[in-house]
This record gives structure tokens, C-alpha cells and sequence, in this order.
């Protein structure tokens, strides 16, 4: 079992170079700490941001997300 984390950054009038240094330096950082795994830095943009979760192959989208679905609930199944 892992453990995913996710971040929201903000960088104000950065340029997508500066928002990518940024990034790195942050990778830089975890390396150095008591972390089994640091994975791979991955950039999507465009039609890889749009994902089909039904796709078991994408490695961009986490079973997490995959396992993410609507439940309807009307008074008879309550």
C-alpha cells in the first residue's frame, strides 16, 4: 500500500519555466528525506490531462481516481 500526495501550487506571475524549477527543487528536497520511494516528476497538459478511468494502462491516473463513481440514492434503497 502507498501513499499519494498531491499539491496546489501558486506561484504569481511565475512563467511555466520558473513553476517547473520550482517543482524540481521541491523533488530535490524530498530525495534527500526518509522516503521509500520518490517517484518520477510527470508534466501532462492538453489532452492528457482528460482521463478515462476505465483505462487501467494510464500511469497518470491513480486507483484512487479510477475507483471514483456516482451513487444515486432514492428513498426505496435507504
Amino acid at each position: 500500500m502507498g501513499l499519494t500526495i498531491h499539491y496546489k501550487f501558486k506561484l504569481e506571475s511565475a512563467s511555466a519555466v520558473q513553476a517547473r524549477e520550482k517543482i524540481i527543487a521541491l523533488r530535490k528536497v524530498a530525495l534527500k528525506l526518509p522516503f521509500i520511494e520518490v517517484g518520477e516528476l510527470v508534466e501532462i497538459q492538453g489532452e492528457e490531462c482528460k482521463f478515462d478511468k476505465e483505462n487501467v494502462d494510464d500511469p497518470n491516473v491513480p486507483p484512487s481516481v479510477r475507483g471514483i463513481a456516482s451513487v444515486s440514492f432514492t428513498e426505496s434503497n435507504i
